[in-house]
Formats: structure tokens, sequence, C-alpha cells
């Protein structure tokens, strides 16, 4: 694919030849946009959900018709205790109804998964409808992923997650020039280095830009590429989509996590 960049104040659009790679940021990213153009011309066309992976989860999962989502972890956090198999965590995290998604510092999908999306976003309306109860209040990301989650459901349809991870697309942590520790506890707060790619949360003035803008400005090589895991929806089955990628991942996590 070949992209040219449109912008607005809240979303980043990508042309391809054959139409759109829509594309969401939030206003308070930094991001380095040689690397990510770098990372999206390697994306094939179609089933491809691209950013930082986290789950979702049923509240209560034994209730098939409640739509409950609630957030529950991210995609670095299943596999950091014990000997790593995919697999074997997946089939204990699955009876929770968990399902991914993607989060809004950066993410992007190719044009069918937007279709299907919509398709998601109809059939919970219609369950809302018939029950004359209002939306559930969730942030965009999960509100969108969800929708995806149903639709493809409803289709039989597969996604692949293009997990950029926690190291290449992470938040700024502190919230003022002056103070060296997090602005709140958690993963994913960390100075920029050239392993960056994406900086969220700068929301504290200028100094934040610069500061970011100095150690990424010329970072343009992705330091790696991102970590691929296919869902298949009906199933609740997750699986690495490239070959090779389990030792990868497994390296990944010892050394970066």
């Amino acid at each position: 694919m070949a992209f040219s960049q449109k912008a607005t104040t809240t979303q980043l659009v990508y042309e391809e030849a054959d139409g759109v790679l829509p594309g969401k940021t939030d206003l308070d990213s930094y991001v380095q946009t040689q690397q990510l153009f770098a990372d999206l011309s390697m994306l094939p066309t179609r089933g491809q959900a691209y950013g930082l992976g986290h789950f979702m989860r049923r509240k209560r999962p034994r209730v098939k018709e409640l739509i409950e989502p609630i957030f529950y972890s991210y995609f670095e956090s299943l596999w950091t205790r014990g000997p790593f198999d995919l697999n074997r965590q997946w089939g204990r995290m699955r009876r929770m109804g968990l399902y991914p998604f993607v989060s809004g510092p950066f993410y992007a999908l190719t044009r069918d998964l937007v279709a299907c999306m919509l398709n998601g976003l109809e059939e919970w309306s219609n369950v809302s409808a018939a029950r004359n109860t209002s939306a559930i209040s969730l942030g965009e990301d999960a509100f969108i992923f969800f929708a995806l989650h149903v639709g493809t459901t409803r289709t039989n349809g597969t996604v692949t997650f293009q997990h950029v991870t926690w190291t290449r697309s992470h938040n700024l942590p502190s919230a003022r020039a002056d103070v060296g520790r997090p602005a709140k506890p958690g993963m994913g707060w960390m100075h920029p280095s050239s392993t960056s790619f994406i900086v969220h949360w700068l929301k504290f003035g200028k100094w934040q830009w610069r500061l970011v803008h100095t150690t990424l400005a010329n970072a343009s090589t992705p330091v790696f590429t991102p970590f691929a895991f296919r869902w298949h929806a009906r199933s609740s089955t997750f699986e690495h989509a490239a070959a090779g990628q389990a030792s990868r991942w497994a390296a990944y996590i010892r050394i970066c996590w």
C-alpha cells in the first residue's frame, strides 16, 4: 500500500490503492508518522486492526444475551507468569468472555472491518431498542470494538490484531516538568526513547511536545514490527498469526516486560 496523510484535529486517514484505511488518534498523542507509515505499508488489505492491544470481558459471561463489556487487561499481561503457552493460557481466559480491542492513542482498521463494525452497531441498537434500555456508557474505543466483536461473531469472521506493544506506544509519565515519577500508577508510563513511536498523555503544556519531538523527530525506523494475533470471534479463539512468532513474543515478554 502507498499512503498519503490527511489530518484533522481528531483523526488521520490514509489513502490506499482501493480506497481508504480509516484511523483515529487522540489529540494528546504524538505520532512518529514515518514509523507509522512503515508499519501500515506492510499490512494486508483486509481483516486488520492496528494499534495497542487490550482485552475487554463480559461482566457476567454466562448471561449470553447481556451486553455489558468492561475492561479486563492488556495483551502483554496474559503471558507474564509461568511457561509461555498462548493456547493453554487463552483456554483459561476465554471462559470469562474475553475479546480483544485496540486503544485510542492511535489505531487503524481496514475498510472491511469498518463495515463489519457498522453491522455490529446495528445489531446492538436493535437489542437495546427491544429492551427499551439506554445505550451503555463506554469509552469510544471499547464501544467501537465491542460493535466489531458483535459484527464478526455474526458473520463468523476473523480479525488480525497488529499489536504495536507498550514499548513502542506508551504514556508520558510526568504531569509536570519537575516530577520524575508517573502521573498515575500502571503499565505503559515511561519516558520516550528511540523505541517509541506513539507517546500519549501530553496534556500539560508545550514542554511535553518539545521533549517528545526532540527524542522522536529523527527516529524514523520501527525498532520492531507489530505482533500479529488472529481472533476468531464466534469460536472465541486467539492465536499467533505469523510463523515463528511464538518464540519472538516470548523473547519480547522476557526482555521488555
